[in-house]
C-alpha cells in the first residue's frame, strides 16, 4: 500500500515536470536547517539537508510546488543518527512576495505520510521558506534557503 502511494506521488510529480514546456526558472536546489520539536528533540540534534525544489506558476496567485530531498539528524547520547528522504507535492497561494502553502508526501526512516504547511518569501530566483514537518513522532521545523535556475 505504501509503495503504491510513493509511486503515485512520484508519477504525479514527474507528470508535472514532463508536462511543463517552461521549466526554466522553475527548478532549483535548497539547503535547510532542521530544528527538532517535541519528543523528537529529546533524541535528536539539529539536522541539515539538501533538496531539489520545483515551482510552477499556474496563475499570479497560485503555484504548484514540489520537493524531493534528504535531511540528516544526529542522535543524542546512544541514539543513532537518522537520514530522512522525502518526496512532497502541493501548492502555494501567493500574496506577493509572501506565499502560504502546503505539500503532502512520504518520509523514509519514519515511514510516514505527512502534510507540510509552510510560509515562503520569494524574491527573483531566491526562495526562503519556514516549513513544519510532523511525521508520526518525528516533528521538526525546517528553515530552507533555495535558488531556482
Amino acid at each position: 500500500m505504501r509503495k503504491g502511494k510513493i509511486l503515485a506521488t512520484a508519477v504525479a510529480f514527474a507528470a508535472v515536470l514532463a508536462g511543463s514546456s517552461a521549466l526554466a526558472g522553475n527548478l532549483g536546489v535548497a539547503a535547510d536547517a532542521a530544528l527538532p520539536s517535541g519528543s523528537f528533540n529529546d533524541g535528536y540534534d539539529t539536522g541539515f539537508g539538501i533538496h531539489a525544489i520545483f515551482k510552477l506558476p499556474v496563475t499570479p496567485l497560485v503555484t504548484i510546488t514540489g520537493d524531493g530531498g534528504w535531511t540528516g539528524f544526529g542522535g543524542k547520547g546512544d541514539i543513532s543518527n537518522i537520514n530522512v528522504w522525502n518526496v512532497t507535492g502541493g501548492g502555494t497561494v501567493n500574496l506577493l512576495p509572501l506565499g502560504l502553502g502546503a505539500e503532502y508526501g512520504y518520509f523514509t526512516e519514519v515511514k510516514d505520510w505527512s502534510l507540510v504547511p509552510y510560509a515562503s518569501f520569494g524574491f527573483s530566483k531566491l526562495d526562503l521558506a519556514l516549513r513544519y514537518k510532523a511525521t508520526g513522532d518525528a516533528k521538526w521545523w525546517e528553515l530552507r534557503v533555495g535558488v531556482r535556475f
